[in-house]
């Protein structure tokens, strides 16, 4: 990070966390200088100015002067909140997955201008109203190759050989899709049908509105999302706490849809 004390950026809320009797601690993805844990003082008193701007997932501009330990939020202007996403529970839990991704994914202070993009655009297609389950794996994919880990969707990345128009298999551990040959050197490799091949591929290489246009059947849906959260699992070591909580609010949703 630069030596100046005292700077402006743009930034992405991506977690909060309470310091001390009044205090917050804020992670923020900024435009310019990457992942950055900052300081909010007195912003938990019913007094306080920027608390309203600091809320989670605000795109805001922010002047910081650079402490000791953490940078020390001065001032703090919401630049766009997202209104229509937090006014559906299922979509703000779909924010809230993006952000724990972003914060495992990014490492604080790289560079990450493309990132902040990603994330930026996301959640503006989130508050419009974009297809959930396309736009996740749309973000997933894209973070995943700017992250270094770009599932292989074309080649077998054991052989090289281009994947025939077949049912393949999905291995995390290999990299992406294998043929069925080398699959059977794989026991846990999951089968992935000929249009979730498509599907992937297409999201992966297209850029919105266009990738949203695409109808899934049921079937073909979940299918998606066991094979992009056995990948992601699979890069995060674990399993995103987001993701339990998300797949709870869709099933409450899809609950109150049928009764």
């Amino acid at each position: 990070m630069p030596r100046g004390r005292v700077f402006r950026t743009r930034g992405l809320v991506l977690r909060r966390r309470d310091f001390g009797e009044a205090d917050r601690l804020l992670t923020v993805l900024t435009e310019e200088r990457g992942k950055l844990v900052l300081l909010a003082k007195g912003v938990r008193r019913l007094t306080s100015r920027k608390a309203a701007h600091l809320e989670l997932y605000n795109e805001v501009d922010l002047l910081v002067h650079q402490g000791r330990t953490f940078g020390i939020v001065s001032q703090a202007e919401a630049i766009r909140c997202f209104p229509s996403m937090r006014a559906d529970l299922q979509r703000l839990a779909t924010a809230h997955y993006f952000a724990e991704l972003m914060d495992s994914l990014v490492a604080d202070g790289e560079e990450a201008k493309p990132a902040f993009m990603l994330l930026r655009n996301c959640l503006g297609w989130l508050d419009e109203g974009a297809p959930l389950e396309l736009l996740s794996h749309y973000y997933e994919l894209h973070l995943l190759e700017l992250a270094g880990y770009r599932p292989q969707l074309y080649h077998c990345p054991q052989c090289q050989e281009w994947l025939r128009e077949e049912p393949n298999y999905l291995e995390p551990a290999a990299g992406g899709f294998l043929c069925p040959r080398c699959a059977a050197e794989w026991p846990q490799a999951m089968v992935a049908s000929v249009g979730a091949q498509k599907v992937l591929r297409f999201l992966q290489r297209s850029a919105p509105p266009q990738s949203f246009g695409l109808v899934l059947r049921p079937a073909l849906r979940a299918e998606l999302e066991r094979l992009m959260a056995a990948y992601v699992c699979h890069i995060l070591e674990r399993v995103p706490r987001a993701s339990q909580f998300l797949a709870e609010v869709r099933a409450l949703t899809e609950t109150r849809l049928s009764s």
